[in-house]
């Protein structure tokens, strides 16, 4: 019988230096899940790492070795030695989210507050033990007093780190390989491949399953002001896709060869293009090619002449998601714009409606922690109808809907901007200090998802093209943070130009 051995170690995280200068709570900073609530000092002294986060598959690095070939000797684990044979494969892999989630300035600039839990956080970034220089040597020690450093376990030097291999966040190996019983490497494969040069073991549940390590821990706090509210498996299990998992939408089918000299098969592509908000602005070059549509469908009613001013109808249907949108990161939500524009493109009325969690982010200096307050996102399937009134039109006039993918509110861009980074955090990007003072040009904080432009007068509606929707949304680079803020809070910015 064949034997993969998962997550040998029972809890091999990395610890990155946790204990940083004081800075000022963040007001609305995301991060991760316990089941017992923090901030207490008896609470935190009571629990052995172990005991706090056993239940998060994420606290426990994955152990990995070099694959051996049939022919003798073996191949690494980097992205680069499997992109020698899965150049396709690769390519799609390196234009994610995935291959950047060690370099991305809002997750570094969250590292370097002083509560982050730094080595909890790395380890769903890069969750890999040979990521990593250190690992811990037991998982027996207490939390820290104060709860907010997740303990301070003695780490040992790993002399199996790979510092090429960090750099590629969650790679390839991360949903691939696995310890094999033997105590070397194995590929996990949705199927067996006779023709493969390395040695395949069959898994296709654990690769299907491979999301929920890090995108479904749950909900609750790492520390009171990180709560990790990751509930999209529970989203997706009460709704009317049950019967599916992420690969369904995430990684759509394909025909093609696998590697080079295989013949065309059926399988997945590799780039998880998500909400649609790029890690970068060059992102939204490919980010069509990547196959991004927004998760819902939005219709506008024709502007009618109403006692009170002019009513506007607005209807939305979760139909493609299957979990709640948005999902995921708390902090994320959609902004909807009703604007009545006149002739001349001035703006005359406006209304707005946010759709997300609402958060108190807490205080973990005056041991306040973070709670939800409110949620008001689009469960899996739902219609919703939305009315919105304006001023009385001129026949001239015309109304425009946008909606807006918001990942980063301009209070929070602004407090990341501020954020010391340390010497420490500069070996996962060397210009991080740089591009967290200006993130704005470098960090998209939303993208338009749909805008529609109706006449009052009259006439046939204009709805601007998912293409024209992310050149206008790439075009925020050269925006200020006063010209985000204005954009999504309605008063400014336009996804569509006046007629």
């Amino acid at each position: 019988m064949v034997s993969v051995r998962l997550n040998v170690s029972r809890l091999a995280p990395v610890l990155l230096l946790v204990a940083i200068a004081p800075l000022a709570a963040c007001e609305g900073c995301p991060a991760q899940r316990p089941a017992s609530a923090p901030g207490t000092e008896d609470h935190a002294a009571a629990m052995t790492v172990a005991e706090r986060l056993g239940q998060w598959d994420f606290a426990t690095l994955i152990e990995t070795a070099p694959v051996p070939l049939h022919g003798g000797g073996e191949i690494g684990i980097r992205a680069a030695d499997c992109a020698a044979c899965h150049q396709d494969i690769h390519r799609e892999w390196s234009q994610s989210t995935h291959a950047a989630a060690m370099r991305d300035p809002q997750f570094i600039a969250e590292l370097a507050k002083h509560d982050s839990p730094r080595w909890l956080c790395v380890s769903c970034h890069a969750p890999l033990q040979d990521q990593h220089p250190v690992r811990l040597q037991s998982d027996t020690l207490l939390l820290g007093a104060t709860d907010t450093a997740l303990g301070n376990p003695e780490p040992v030097p790993h002399p199996g780190f790979d510092p090429a291999l960090a750099e590629e966040a969650v790679t390839c190996a991360s949903c691939h390989v696995r310890l094999y019983e033997d105590g070397r490497g194995t590929i996990l494969g949705a199927r067996g491949d006779t023709d493969a040069p390395h040695r395949v073991t069959v898994d296709a549940a654990s690769l299907r399953n491979a999301c929920a390590r890090c995108h479904t821990p749950g909900e609750g706090l790492l520390t009171p002001t990180f709560p990790c509210w990751f509930e999209t498996d529970a989203e997706l299990a009460a709704g009317p896709h049950a019967d599916r998992d992420c690969a369904s939408c995430h990684m759509p089918g394909t025909h093609r060869p696998i590697a080079l000299g295989s013949p065309p098969r059926d399988t997945v592509h590799h780039f998880w293009a998500g909400g649609g908000v790029p890690k970068d602005f060059p992102g939204y070059e490919t980010l069509l090619d990547r196959g991004w549509h927004p998760g819902f469908s939005a219709t506008v009613g024709p502007p009618r002449a109403a006692a009170d001013g002019t009513r506007v109808r607005l209807d939305l249907h979760n139909d493609r998601a299957g979990h709640a949108v948005p999902t995921a990161d708390p902090e994320r939500h959609l902004r909807i714009h009703v604007r009545l524009e006149s002739a001349d493109g001035r703006l005359l009325d406006h209304a707005t409606h946010r759709i997300g969690q609402e958060w108190h982010w807490g205080d973990s200096l005056r041991n306040d922690p973070a709670r939800r307050l409110d949620d008001n996102r689009l469960a899996p399937g739902e219609r919703r109808e939305l009315s919105f009134t304006l001023a009385d039109a001129p026949e001239d006039a015309s109304v425009v809907v946008e909606i807006l993918h918001v990942r980063l509110a301009p209070e929070n861009l602004r407090y990341a901007r501020a954020t010391p980074i340390d010497d420490d955090l500069l070996r996962h990007r060397a210009d991080a200090a740089e591009v967290v003072a200006e993130l704005e040009r470098h960090y998209p904080s939303f993208t338009y998802v749909f805008a529609e432009r109706w006449p009052v007068g009259g006439g046939p509606p204009v709805r601007a093209s998912l293409a024209e929707l992310v050149e206008r949304s790439a075009a925020a680079q050269e925006w200020t943070v006063t010209d985000l803020e204005q954009a999504i809070d309605g008063s400014g910015g336009r996804a569509l130009p006046p007629p």
